[in-house]
């Protein structure tokens, strides 16, 4: 198996480097766990087992049945147990907008094209729609009375477990839904439409005067309502709208909710507030982000969230933060590490994040200023980054960060040792490979005829190069041989040891090398418009890649299973241990899974 070196604790780096440059740092069926053997991530009701480890994407919606259970929906959606958030296997086919429940074991969510799906405490699973909008936002109360909003003026409303069309009166996309105990409701749309639900049927109601868009609605009773417009905040009380001074600008004020006890909660551009009368900025111990929505329950629990790991929950009590992990990466490109809690992860931010005993944390007095792309591990107290629009390249070893920086921008890297260090580049030399002798960089000609892309190896007598023709080339210390395997753009090796070398095509094919030959494998997807991403893998029958929208397929010596995430978001950076646990790096927002079998 390949051998893998310890990382530094994340606390060591800070300190080492504040001495050195006097800088301080700033739900359903139980899974198969995903070891040898084919032993899998499972197939849908092993999602939830995907634990957030770090999650900074921003979210459009919030339902809670309490302070230990929260759903956020969005680009994906994930569920809060009081310890952990979990990533939740929806079977919605894009975003998720609407979701609203009537306790933790009935809940529903919504997204385009109809699509409504229901959680009864044991999966999510579809149900009937009667529309092929797009439905936006979905409330109800205690009494069993539910609606969902969409877009052509839809309005459905559940009887009996089933969901139907009822007349809106308007064709506008309707974005907001506000049911009351009492039975009032109220739904918001484009073009300042306003409809109210009452005695029975949906009809018009007036938006304040000079409104153009409505941003939220929120009815603290049936008589004291709030609605947010492009034109400003308006309260009423009496029937008519009215608008009191408020801190900031009209149209800044996006998001309110009321949980019924004479409050209303806001989201600005930059800050939550407070309402009752008067406005109040709403403090929040800890929050160092931008605010993404606030919400809760009519009993009073309090959700906020934000951007970058940001979410709060106050049960009365005062706030508590409810996320794992830390930091303001937005694209991660690779994960790796020695154990679960000895990783080092990189992207689109130039530091890289390190994680100990107590989580995660970014290391920025590094001196670099482009993408942190690679990383690769020589020992238990030294590896190498990479980084890929400056050509900046770190070694860390025995305490010390070391700078051999090169001239031109890396791709991938595969250290041998501090003094072999091989990497995939953007240089004029069509086959763009650099090494590292120890004092130097330069150009190695390596045979191939097309562009280098990936790079791996077991030792400074065997690394392999893969490039976007088909071609890998094999240095045996000596000099390189050139294999070609036919049309593929080999994206990612995985040397398993020198006997077993993995590599994948950008869009699907897969090869096996043996130690004396290549040995094409069955393409992971039939899908050629999917790209795929890295490669982890601790046997040659239990084999993991990862790609673009949630793309994951494991190799269990007989065939490629889907394991595939419900989101958008790419799957950038993969890595495993021997005890079953698999870590997964996100694009478009950056957040960290963690399956824990």
């Amino acid at each position: 198996m390949r051998q893998t070196a310890k990382l530094l604790s994340r606390s060591g780096v800070i300190l080492l480097l504040a001495a050195l440059i006097g800088c301080s740092d700033s739900d359903s069926n139980s899974p198969a766990g995903p070891g040898g053997g084919g032993g899998g991530v499972g197939a849908a009701g092993s999602v939830p087992n995907f634990e957030i480890e770090m999650n900074n994407f921003t979210y459009g919606r919030i339902w809670a049945s309490g302070p230990n259970d929260i759903l956020l929906v969005g680009t994906f959606p994930i569920r809060y147990d009081g310890t952990t958030w979990r990533l939740q296997d929806i079977p919605i086919d894009g975003q998720v907008y609407g979701v609203w429940g009537s306790g933790p074991n009935d809940v529903y969510v919504s997204g385009e094209v109809g699509q409504i799906a229901h959680f009864t405490g044991a999966s999510w699973q579809l149900v009937p729609s009667p529309t092929a909008e797009t439905v936006v936002s979905i409330d109800g109360n205690s009494s069993g009375l539910v609606f969902a909003v969409g877009s052509n003026g839809t309005i459905l409303t559940r009887v009996a477990g089933n969901w139907t069309s009822i007349p809106s009166g308007t064709s506008e996309i309707l974005r907001t839904i506000d049911v009351l105990e009492s039975g009032r409701a109220w739904a918001t749309g484009d073009n300042a439409t306003l409809l109210t639900f009452d005695s029975g049927h949906w009809v018009p109601d007036v938006a304040p005067a000079g409104a153009a868009f409505i941003y939220d609605f929120a009815a603290d009773n049936d008589s004291n309502q709030m609605i947010l417009c492009d034109n400003g905040l308006f309260v009423r009380d009496t029937g008519t709208w009215t608008k009191p001074t408020s801190p900031v600008p009209d149209g800044e004020m996006f998001r309110a909710f009321a949980p019924g006890n004479g409050t209303y909660y806001l989201r600005a551009r930059d800050d939550f507030y407070m309402y009752d009368s008067s406005f109040s900025l709403l403090t929040i111990p800890g929050r160092t982000q931008g605010p993404s929505r606030i919400g809760g329950t009519r009993d009073g629990l309090i959700v906020a969230t934000g951007r970058f790991n940001q979410n709060f929950i106050n049960n009365g009590s005062g706030w508590t933060k409810i996320s794992d992990g830390n930091g303001d990466q937005q694209f991660f490109y690779f994960i790796e590490g020695t154990s679960p809690n000895n990783m080092i992860a990189g992207g689109a931010s130039p530091e890289p994040f390190l994680k100990d005993n107590s989580g995660w944390g970014p290391v920025s007095t590094l001196g670099t200023s482009s993408q942190c792309y690679d990383v690769s591990i020589i020992s238990p107290d030294t590896f190498v980054l990479g980084w890929s629009h400056s050509g900046d390249v770190r070694i860390y070893e025995s305490g010390v960060w070391r700078d051999i920086s090169d001239t031109e921008r890396k791709i991938r890297l595969y250290a041998a040792s501090t003094d072999a260090i091989f990497s995939t580049a953007y240089t004029p030399d069509e086959s763009n490979v650099r090494m590292y002798n120890g004092s130097s960089w330069s150009n190695v000609l390596t045979g191939l005829n097309e562009r280098a892309r990936s790079v791996d190896g077991t030792s400074a007598t065997n690394v392999f190069i893969g490039a976007g023709n088909g071609e890998v080339a094999h240095y045996n210390g000596t000099s390189w041989t050139v294999d070609d395997l036919g049309n593929q753009f080999w994206h990612h090796l995985f040397a398993l040891d020198s006997q077993t070398v993995f590599a994948a095509d950008i869009f699907g094919e897969f090869a096996m090398w043996d130690g004396t030959d290549w040995l094409l494998m069955p393409p992971i997807s039939a899908d050629s418009s999917v790209r795929l991403e890295r490669i982890w893998a601790d046997d040659d029958d239990n084999i993991w890649v990862c790609g673009d929208e949630g793309l994951l397929y494991n190799w269990d010596g007989v065939m490629w299973i889907d394991h595939s995430l419900p989101m958008d978001a790419n799957l950038n950076g993969i890595w495993g241990f021997d005890d079953g646990t698999l870590y997964l790096a996100t694009s478009f927002g950056g957040g960290i899974f963690r399956y824990r079998p």
